[in-house]
């Protein structure tokens, strides 16, 4: 059983939330200012092979041209404490530093369900020329 089903529809928006502003917002202006790019991400919590949650986020640089868009999919699990979350995700990029090659991110850490929560990014890595979901991301 997937512990994202034992989270009421409230716990799972305010982790999303949470992961949004302190996990994901973070990397998306880093990833702005190296790029020069805006970014307009999708966000997608998963539970097994089903999308049950999502979010926009828009860029808030001020670089001119069109923005780059970026599907990211997250999944999580039972952290060990009540309130507190893994997350794993993937980021998608479509347009984003075309001439590297770039196209996207894995990322794992912690999450809790309130902005005040201690976050963790235990591991990113960049991703390069890989458009295609892992398995454990694609939906049905």
């Amino acid at each position: 059983m997937n512990p994202i089903n034992d989270m009421t529809q409230e716990e799972l928006r305010r982790t999303l939330d949470v992961f949004c502003s302190n996990v994901l917002q973070p990397e998306l202006l880093k990833l702005e200012g190296d790029s020069l790019q805006r970014i307009n991400a999708t966000v997608e919590i998963l539970c097994d092979k089903t999308i049950v949650l999502s979010k926009q986020i828009e860029s808030v640089a001020s670089h001119v041209g069109d923005a780059a868009s970026l599907r990211v999919r997250v999944r999580i699990d039972q952290g060990g404490k009540k309130g507190r979350y893994r997350f794993r995700c993937q980021a998608v990029s479509t347009r984003l530093a075309q001439e590297t090659g770039f196209s996207g991110f894995l990322m794992s850490g912690s999450v809790g369900e309130s902005t005040t929560s201690e976050t963790t990014v235990d591991s990113l890595s960049y991703r390069y020329n890989v458009r295609e979901w892992d398995s454990k991301f694609q939906v049905q």
